[in-house]
């Protein structure tokens, strides 16, 4: 018995070292100056984990705390990974100097803030690069640190029978619907494909709905199963939007023979709603100061982005509405 106690909160455990490295890295996070420092992301979400924690070892009974606390931490966990890939990514050269993708957009935005930084703990930069040498590899490796720990973190916080958390497949459907809302904007904003219907806003709405009658309607079996079948449909609609997207974008990359590829034309179809989103663009700030090859090499790359992480999410909007129809 002693054993089986001692494993059952082994879990915690490392979820709470995962979390002190969190915060002492986020720490390290703000003073090297990284690209998304103003935002403070490893330490809120290293603050918020170690509540989580603290709150697992102390639950007896499952309460609306422990999904607040559930919510909080995932939704910081995919934020903490999502900057620290990018960071680590625009951090492989030296400086952010090239002249293209979203590095570049990065490294725009921030130029000020991060030349405040660097003013502020200029001192401090030149002792660690004295001592170290090589102050861009530090910066790197923490990035890296911090995204390895973003991944244990999530995994841990998804075996949440370790924590006692009484987390359902609705939950985690809500989450999941609640991540795409941002990913949604960013769709219709960068003029993906058929962005003005709004398909994963509406997706999000529905698997919000979906986890609302799940968990409230736990005896209504055929308005449940007829619920969740919409759901899948709508998850597999993604899924076929979001591939669609993806081939619409790699062929404005690649320009493969669109000959081969008749249907290629309902990419950017009806055409006038392409052309006035993408003139929209043009005319906003920061692209109106930008040459034209910028413009193009960011848009792109925030395409395939949005494309990858609503794929994702559609998957997991299509399993988790299977898992609630035939579970």
């Amino acid at each position: 018995p002693c054993f089986a106690k001692n494993s059952f909160h082994r879990p915690k455990y490392a979820f709470c070292a995962i979390e002190a490295c969190e915060f002492i890295l986020g720490v390290a996070h703000l003073l090297l100056c990284l690209p998304f420092f103003p935002f403070f992301v490893p330490i809120i979400s290293g603050v918020f984990g170690l509540i989580t924690a603290i709150h697992a070892f102390f639950l007896r009974y499952p309460n609306r705390i422990d999904f607040i606390l559930f919510c909080c931490s995932t939704l910081l966990g995919f934020a903490l990974l999502v900057i620290s890939i990018i960071e680590s990514f625009c951090g492989i050269e030296k400086t952010i100097s090239i002249s293209k993708g979203i590095c570049f957009g990065i490294a725009y935005r921030t130029v000020t803030l991060r030349d405040s930084c660097n003013d502020l703990l200029q001192f401090f930069h030149k002792t660690l690069e004295d001592k170290i040498s090589h102050l861009a590899s530090i910066r790197f490796f923490v990035t890296i640190v911090i995204a390895i720990l973003a991944i244990g973190k999530i995994f841990l916080l998804f075996k949440s029978r370790n924590f006692r958390f009484n987390i359902r497949s609705f939950h985690v459907q809500f989450v999941n619907a609640l991540l795409m809302i941002p990913v949604a904007f960013l769709h219709h904003r960068y003029c993906c494909t058929y962005f003005y219907v709004w398909p994963s806003l509406a997706v999000s709405f529905y698997a919000i709905l979906q986890s609302f009658v799940a968990w409230k309607c736990k005896f209504c079996e055929l308005f449940t199963n007829t619920i969740n079948l919409i759901g899948s449909a709508l998850g597999m609609l993604l899924i076929a939007i979001a591939s669609f997207g993806i081939f619409c974008t790699f062929e404005r990359l690649f320009h493969f023979a669109t000959d081969l590829f008749p249907f290629y034309r309902y990419c950017e179809w009806p055409l006038s709603e392409y052309n006035y989103c993408y003139r929209v663009l043009d005319f906003q700030s920061p692209y109106n100061e930008w040459n034209n090859q910028s413009i193009f090499s960011e848009i792109i790359v925030i395409q395939l982005t949005v494309y990858m992480l609503i794929y994702i999410s559609a998957t997991a909007q299509l399993i988790l509405s299977l898992k609630l129809l035939f579970c």
